[in-house]
């Protein structure tokens, strides 16, 4: 007869069929007197776990025939377990004292023993489960002739057990079935000779109550004699393992932590046994072997702490050298990875001899800051020669003081490649001077992918927007880039330039500028007059603005969704006025007088100004102005990213008045 095949299931779902027979285990094929040679030298607990292991092993050991073998267990059980009562099978017997559960209280699973058999109280080892049981669950008995009644025959605690009535009264019983033991007493003492006929209902209940406490009396006493051999046990064979570890000259915990000799430990607590030195004669071959890894590995982990801890060090001395206040040439610094890999750093952070607080301390060594500063001049030679090359000025070789190097002009405007390709969403590329091209670390990269990036000059390529753009300005100003006055020609611009490839008239600064240019393809700028700018009566930009709104700061999401935000390309282009005419929130009367114009910023004043003019929260706004398919019909300013010259903000006692719907007047705004 051909044997049955059992179907597989594989990882991708199909089925196929075992080529040959699953064996059957060995354990189950033993005679049945060898099983009970086996089985009567362990406790219950272990031929409970083993008749629950097939249906078997079930058939077998749940039988009759195999009650020799129930018996000889529980002989053999630490200490002698008590026979049960007629009313138990063995195997119900076992699972009655070894079965976990659900504590009563809080619910949670416990393998402890019953805290009452004769309740079938379990509870976990949380003393305020007691408590709290106790108080909502249990009651004390009183002396009135229902509760007497009742006690006669109902189970209690065992902990006050007795046959007096003064020990029954001290016992605990569960409420809920005191309370209907004494409504059932009530009706049936109201009836004709109803005390007789009650204790007639209840004499077998009151002969069983007295076994049961019985039993239940051995096995509380039973689960105390134990815990307390357990405690022993354990507490001898932790010393047994502590003088093998001093004989052989290991480290106690090193010993416990060693696999080999933890599950000694754990087998020999479970069986309740005392491990012997033979037991730890034949592990020791595997815990030398196992100790040896320990011991390497905590070496090894105290290296890394070290390595870790002088790695910080370095972090520091480079924190502390960015923030000393250095200005000029001198103040162009490495990333923190690159600056790792300077000669003197190296040395300093690799040494294994090295103590960690003796590297800080070197680290403040006047010849090593000379050695770091040495190595920093070098490499900062090297990257100002290698951007040159970028800039298109290979071997360049300085002629006149006078005259800037190419990397130290306003012109030196660079762009990472790995920020141009990145694919994040939201990600807008910085324009980068040479300092801090050299600084530079990819913002879209997270932590781990940041300490991994490797930075090289030739990850940079010139802005060529940004270096047009500043061509331009300058050649309106008839100001030289290589000029050395020409680097604080830029901060006296102030925000007075304006960018004529916008719609309406949006002004920035010269930083804002070159970050700008981006957004068009040929950008055209223009720098206005001290006057000309007074005349726009425009609100001052607050820098840093957008940045505040975009931070991870708790206040931010509250902020971006006031309505108190609206757009400076359609404010400006709403009212165009050229600069020799009246303020653009000002229009002549018929006296010939200058009025103020409200601009309703809520309210529904015309179709134009409803859909341009209007207050709206940040997230609004960056919709309004980026160039979504979405923001393209809210009238898109095709910009892709916002920036702080693209927006303004209300501020003081308008801001009430723009979220109660009133009008404001554009001269309000810009004052505030």
């Amino acid at each position: 007869m051909t044997p049955r095949t059992k179907k597989l299931k594989l990882q991708d779902g199909s089925v196929t069929e075992e080529t040959e027979p699953s064996q059957r285990d060995l354990f189950s094929i033993l005679p049945f007197e060898l099983l009970d040679e086996i089985l009567s030298r362990t406790s219950p607990k272990e031929v409970l776990a083993l008749a629950r292991c097939s249906r078997y092993f079930c058939n077998t050991l749940v039988n009759e025939s195999a009650a020799r073998i129930w018996k000889a267990s529980r002989a053999s059980c630490v200490p002698r377990l008590p026979d049960p009562t007629p009313n138990f099978t063995e195997s119900a017997y076992a699972a009655y004292i070894f079965d976990g559960g659900s504590c009563e209280n809080c619910k949670k699973h416990t393998d402890n023993y019953y805290k009452s058999f004769s309740l079938r109280l379990r509870l976990c080892d949380n003393n305020q489960c007691l408590a709290d049981w106790k108080r909502e669950n249990a009651l004390h008995a009183g002396s009135e002739v229902d509760h007497i009644a009742v006690m006669q025959w109902l189970p209690c605690s065992e902990d006050a057990w007795g046959s007096s009535i003064l020990r029954m009264m001290n016992s605990y019983y569960r409420k809920t079935q005191f309370c209907q033991a004494l409504e059932e007493y009530k009706q049936v003492a109201s009836r004709k000779d109803g005390q007789q006929l009650y204790y007639i209902i209840h004499h077998a209940d009151e002969a069983r109550k007295k076994e049961v406490m019985d039993l239940s009396g051995k096995l509380v006493n039973w689960v105390s004699q134990r815990n307390r051999i357990v405690t022993q046990v354990k507490q001898q064979n932790l010393h047994s393992a502590r003088l093998v570890a001093e004989k052989e000259g290991w480290e106690t915990s090193d010993l416990k932590n060693a696999p080999s000799c933890a599950a000694l430990l754990r087998h020999k607590n479970r069986a309740i046994e005392a491990a012997t030195n033979l037991d730890f004669k034949l592990i020791k071959p595997a815990v030398e072997i196992e100790i040896a890894k320990i011991i390497e590995k905590r070496k090894r982990a105290a290296d890394e702490e070290s390595y870790r801890k002088r790695r910080e060090a370095v972090a520091l001395d480079f924190h502390r050298l960015k923030s000393s206040g250095i200005e000029g040439y001198a103040s162009v610094l490495p990333t923190l990875q690159v600056f790792r890999e300077q000669l003197i750093i190296k040395a300093l952070q690799t040494n294994r001899q090295k103590d960690p607080k003796d590297v800080t301390e070197k680290l403040k060594d006047p010849t090593v800051k000379s050695m770091i500063g040495d190595n920093l001049a070098a490499w900062r030679e090297k990257a100002r020669n290698d951007f040159s090359t970028i800039l298109g000025f290979e071997n360049y070789q300085a002629i006149s003081d006078r005259k800037l190097h190419p990397v130290e002009r306003l012109t030196a405007r660079f762009l990472c490649t790995k920020c141009v390709c990145s694919t994040i969403k939201d990600h807008e590329v910085p324009s980068l001077d040479f300092k801090a091209a050299c600084g530079h670390s990819c913002p879209h990269l997270n932590k781990k992918q940041r300490s991994k990036e490797k930075w090289s000059a030739g990850y940079f390529v010139p802005d060529s927007k940004a270096i047009k753009v500043t061509m331009d300005l300058f050649t309106q100003q008839n100001i030289s880039v290589e000029e050395r006055s020409s680097t604080g020609a830029s901060s006296s611009f102030g925000d007075r330039i304006q960018c004529k490839s916008c719609d309406g008239i949006v002004v920035m600064n010269f930083e804002a500028m070159q970050r700008h240019s981006h957004r068009h393809e040929d950008m055209k700028v223009e720098l206005l007059t001290q006057n000309q700018v007074q005349k726009l009566k425009r609100q001052p930009i607050e820098w840093g603005l957008r940045d505040e709104l975009m931070s991870m700061a708790k206040s931010a999401p509250r902020k971006q969704n006031l309505r108190i935000y609206g757009c400076r390309h359609c404010i400006e282009h709403e009212s165009p006025q050229e600069f020799d005419c009246p303020a653009a929130n000002e229009r002549p009367d018929d006296q010939g007088q200058s009025s103020s114009t409200e601009i309703p910023v809520t309210a529904k004043s015309s179709k134009k100004s409803s859909k341009k003019g209007k207050l709206m929260s940040f997230h609004g706004l960056r919709g309004h102005v980026s160039q979504s398919l979405f923001a393209i019909r809210l009238y898109s300013h095709g910009a892709a990213h916002i920036s702080d010259e693209d927006l303004y903000r209300i501020k003081g006692e308008t801001i009430a008045k723009a979220v109660a719907g009133k009008a404001v007047p554009l001269a309000q705004t810009s004052e505030k």
